[in-house]
């Protein structure tokens, strides 16, 4: 990637974050597995829920879904 592709992606991260925070919504989890380029340079910021188990129990998954 060329540095300014570099510098447009950054600057849509922080449009992400800005826009996640203008709704009262705090993502609390942003990591490389978390965002997402398309072909076309547009980038989202996923999973978004608020609530993350720290544990699950494997013995019943549907209670999660």
């Amino acid at each position: 990637m060329s540095e300014i592709e570099k510098k447009w992606l950054v600057f849509l991260i922080l449009c992400g974050v800005a826009q996640i925070h203008s709704n009262d919504k705090v993502h609390g989890d942003i990591k490389p597995e978390n965002i997402l380029v398309t072909s076309y340079d547009w980038l989202f910021i996923a999973d978004m829920h608020s609530y993350k188990p720290v544990m699950i129990a494997d013995d019943n998954l549907k209670e999660y879904n």
